[in-house]
């Protein structure tokens, strides 16, 4: 007795009918058949083999034979395909230019599959439902669906060239694992109601999933995202899997691009369609909004599954987004927005220096950046103040401070279409300020802060360049620099100590050059605080009175200053003693008078003998030439003014006379006023600039704490 396996399965009639009408169409050799058992039962199929044309539209029968039988094509080329109803198509290891199916909704399709196929051109599948179709090691150029319903839906393991456009539809069970999406892939709109599967595919292009509803759990174990996927408005009802799923594109350079490119083609793409284009700033605005939303669903997915680690990148990317949308909102707006200009700078500092609190290193190395950058400009300053006062340019700094604060200007103009209006008003606003304060006050502190702004600009600029070289030789003297003072100048590493005591600080120089003098000239010092020009007289010191004096000359520096800024001007002084030597002679007084300069050097030594040392500038201290030219004098008037100085000069001959002793001296003198304005400037500008660095360094310490809380094993 013959078992139940061995008995030879029957074909039904309809098959063999089928068979012998698919040999007519295409040939005898071209055609066999297969019959199996399976759980459904015994399965009847029909075989077709290296043919190079299949159509079932413009045949009847072979229509007929789709739509009621199995069929298996093996090792086909084909160039064309249109296949509308079918019940059960297999293809394996053929090459087919394009394939399209299209059919109405309601008419149910069983099964289509596709092993180690290769389609050339395109596959289209329309509005249409099916059971089962399952994609295995195929490759594709263009691979649309749009609109249509999957009982289960198999892609794996296949190579896609082209686009990937699988929208609104509907999949039940789906998978798609290990595939290499190379192109644009869209998986909007679409409905996943039970699992489904993403594992280790790769998508090296834009990857869209907006709006789309995963009713179940997807998973993305292992899925490698080249470009910023879109997930805008998706709906997980179930935490998705994203273990090992990886982000290329994580800095703010590359999200930037994603976003730009993907804006630019949505653009190009309606205006191509729509005659009655939308206007590209609403289309960049709703691309950074979509991409923003997109990094919010992925950060609280995260969190809500417990990966709180993970979910802070896409926390950082959100933020990314955010400035993006700031910024070129800035750049569109004609209006100055304070608001969104505050709010943009704010994130890009934080994005600068810290990475929005996710990246500890960056901030510690960003506060040594200004930690460097802050002793770098005391070390700078220092020298270019000695270098000013040693050289009588006192009165350029209101120059250099003009010349600073144009520099900004200039860059924004140069770089006009990368800055937005609001940054250029801003600057210009600030950079006009600076200049006007400047010019009303005459306070060193304007120029001081405006140096500190260029070296932290030039610190800046050499921490965020993308230039290798000058970013390595930053960061080397980033960290040479404050090893350096470790070891050298402890006390410089916190600038408190300089600026509380007063004696390292507000008399530093003064001090050095006081202890340098004599009895005489500290006795000469002393009388001059108090207005006394007596100053000829011997005194007798104690070691008592001495310290007393030391304190008294410090206490009344400022007198000093007012004294000496009249009487001690070395490259006048021979000016001086003419007219101290000629101020009984009338007519010798009047000769040198002519010379304008000379008027000037008279008119000082009056208002120094009369203890008076503020003055206005006097038109008769400009060039006569100049005057004459101008019609802003005569000669009648310059003579009147030249007698009238005379006049004075005789009258307070007694008082002006006793000025000479301090010009006698005035080299001595010379380096006690260099000394007091150095002082001056130097303490001016280092309290102003300490609030300044008090802020930034506040501000890093904050961020450093967050940082590293964030990044603690705790949170």
């Amino acid at each position: 007795m013959k078992s139940v396996l061995q008995v030879p399965l029957k074909k039904s009639n309809d098959f063999e009918l089928a068979n012998k009408k698919l040999k007519e169409i295409f040939g005898e050799n071209n055609v066999s058949d297969n019959i199996s058992v399976s759980i459904s039962g015994i399965v009847q199929t029909h075989i077709i083999y290296k043919v190079c044309k299949i159509d079932p539209i413009n045949n009847e029968d072979l229509r007929k034979i789709l739509k009621e039988h199995n069929i298996k094509f093996q090792e086909c080329k084909i160039n064309s395909l249109f296949v509308n109803d079918f019940k059960n198509i297999t293809f394996e290891k053929c090459k087919i230019n394009v394939f399209e199916s299209m059919m109405p909704e309601g008419n149910k399709k069983e099964r289509l599959e596709f092993i180690d196929c290769k389609f050339t051109r395109k596959f289209e599948l329309g509005s249409t439902n099916f059971k089962n179709i399952n994609f295995k090691k195929c490759a594709f150029k263009d691979f649309y669906i749009n609109g249509a319903k999957f009982a289960t839906f198999n892609f794996q393991d296949c190579k896609i060239f082209g686009n990937f456009m699988v929208k609104n539809c509907i999949f039940r069970n789906s998978n798609f694992k290990s595939n290499i999406f190379y192109n644009n892939t869209d998986f909007s709109n679409s409905i996943f109601t039970n699992k489904t599967y993403f594992n280790n595919s790769e998508f090296r292009n834009f990857t869209d999933f907006h709006e789309s509803n995963f009713k179940n759990i997807a998973s993305f174990y292992g899925v490698y995202f080249y470009k910023t996927p879109n997930f805008s408005s998706v709906n997980f009802d179930k935490n998705p899997i994203l273990i090992n799923t990886s982000f290329k594109a994580n800095s703010f350079d590359d999200i930037k691009i994603d976003c730009n490119n993907q804006a630019e083609t949505i653009h190009n793409k309606l205006k191509n369609i729509n005659k009655n284009k939308q206007a590209k700033d609403d289309i960049f605005n709703k691309t950074y909004s979509d991409f923003r939303n997109s990094f919010s669903i992925l950060k609280t997915t995260l969190i809500n599954s417990g990966n709180v680690i993970d979910s802070k990148n896409h926390h950082k990317a959100e933020l990314y987004c955010k400035e993006m949308e700031l910024l070129y909102d800035l750049h569109k707006e004609k209006n100055v927005n304070f608001t969104k200009w505050i709010n943009y700078i704010s994130l890009k500092i934080y994005r600068t220096t810290s990475d929005h609190h996710t990246n500890l290193s960056k901030i510690f190395h960003f506060m040594l950046l200004m930690i460097t950058s802050y002793g770098t400009f005391l070390f700078i300053i220092n020298k270019l103040n000695n270098y000013i006062i040693n050289n009588n340019m006192e009165n350029m700094l209101f120059i250099f401070v003009c010349f600073l604060a144009i520099i900004p200007i200039y860059i924004c103009l140069k770089n006009i279409k990368n800055i937005s209006d609001t940054s250029i008003w801003i600057i210009f606003v600030l950079c006009t300020l600076f200049i006007i304060y400047s010019f009303i006050f005459q306070q060193y502190s304007v120029f001081g802060v405006i140096v500190y702004f260029v070296i932290l600009y030039i610190f800046l600029v050499g921490y965020t360049t993308k230039n290798k070289f000058i970013s390595f030789a930053t960061g080397c003297f980033t960290y040479f620099v404050p090893i350096f003072v470790l070891f050298n100048y402890p006390s410089l590493i916190n600038p408190t100590l300089n600026l509380f005591n007063k004696e390292n600080i507000e008399n530093n120089e003064l001090l050095k050059q006081i202890n340098s003098l004599d009895y005489d000239i500290l006795s000469h010092l002393t009388r001059l605080s108090f207005r006394d020009y007596d100053i000829s007289v011997s005194s007798y010191f104690s070691e008592n009175i001495i310290v007393n004096q030391k304190e008294i000359i410090i206490s009344n520096k400022d007198v000093l200053n007012d004294i000496f800024k009249f009487l001690v001007k070395i490259d006048k002084k021979d000016k001086q003693y003419a007219l101290l030597q000629n101020i009984d002679d009338e007519n010798k007084l009047k000769t040198i008078l002519e010379d304008h300069t000379n008027r000037q050097v008279a008119l000082d030594l009056i208002y120094a003998a009369n203890k008076e040392y503020t003055r206005k500038t006097y038109d008769m201290e400009f060039k006569d030439g100049f005057r004459l030219f101008l019609h802003l004098a005569t000669k009648q008037e310059i003579k009147k003014e030249i007698n009238l100085i005379t006049n004075i000069l005789m009258q307070n001959k007694n008082e002006i006379q006793k000025l000479k002793t301090i010009i006698d001296k005035q080299e001595i003198y010379f380096k006690i006023y260099k000394a007091i304005t150095l002082d001056t400037m130097n303490t001016q500008i280092y309290k102003s600039t300490y609030i300044l660095y008090v802020i930034i360094m506040i501000l890093c310490l904050y961020s450093i704490t967050k940082t590293a809380r964030k990044n603690s094993i705790t949170t």
